[in-house]
């Protein structure tokens, strides 16, 4: 017959048990291209901007490998090279759930605290890049569907006459319906609904495209080898 020693076999399944939640606890990322086009003229020549996307995803358990928490953060960044430095800020829309709250977020990295999204480059504003960063962290939090929307608060300083119908419209393709304080509609806050009655969208793809990172360096260097050669 066979026989196994257990002597060192608790210690060498703590020891597993502890590789495993650090596996378990790892964040994972990946990176893609956005090639936007003006959205009153969606087949220009030329596009409006190519901005480089990363989606990073974090999940964190307890010893028992219970989920304690997961978050998601979109950014992107402008990589066109005619633009000057200063013009290339980072754009940053984060999510989150937490199971001890039941609740997901749709704008912050904490259920327990508060934000908002806004396109950081001004030019960019209007073209639907928003539309495409909010509806990725719609769909990552679309695995938790039974889980309580955490409320979004539009407050007056964040919209003026030129972009407030804009901004409301955002959050409602989303499926957020809202309370407004005053008739101007300038804020309120969203009232409570479930994940599984928010919207995705895809009014994006009028006039964004999405690349693979080696197909946009692959374009580069071509054009670069053709440029080489006028």
């Amino acid at each position: 017959p066979c026989v196994i020693s257990n002597y060192g076999s608790e210690r060498h399944s703590k020891t597993i048990n502890k590789v495993a939640l650090k596996k378990m606890d790892q964040s994972n990322s990946n990176v893609c291209v956005l090639e936007v086009r003006a959205v009153d003229q969606p087949e220009g020549i030329a596009p409006l901007a190519w901005l480089m996307v990363e989606r990073c995803v974090e999940f964190r358990h307890d010893a028992n490998g219970a989920l304690r928490a997961a978050k998601i953060c979109m950014s992107c960044r402008v990589i066109d090279k005619q633009f000057s430095r200063k013009e290339h800020r980072t754009t940053y829309f984060h999510g989150a759930y937490d199971p001890s709250f039941g609740m997901v977020s749709l704008t912050a990295s904490s259920v327990t605290t508060g934000g908002y999204v806004v396109i950081e480059n001004s030019y960019l504003k209007g073209h639907r890049i928003g539309t495409y960063l909010m509806n990725e962290i719609v769909k990552w939090v679309q695995q938790w569907p039974e889980a309580t929307v955490n409320t979004v608060t539009l407050l007056s300083s964040q919209s003026d006459s030129v972009n407030k119908a804009r901004r409301n419209r955002f959050y409602e393709q989303f499926g957020l319906l809202f309370d407004y304080d005053d008739p101007e509609q300038t804020k309120g806050s969203s009232r409570e609904m479930l994940v599984k009655q928010l919207n995705a969208v895809d009014t994006w793809k009028k006039n964004i495209s999405v690349h693979s990172m080696q197909d946009y360096l692959a374009r580069v260097l071509f054009e670069s080898e053709n440029f080489s050669f006028e």
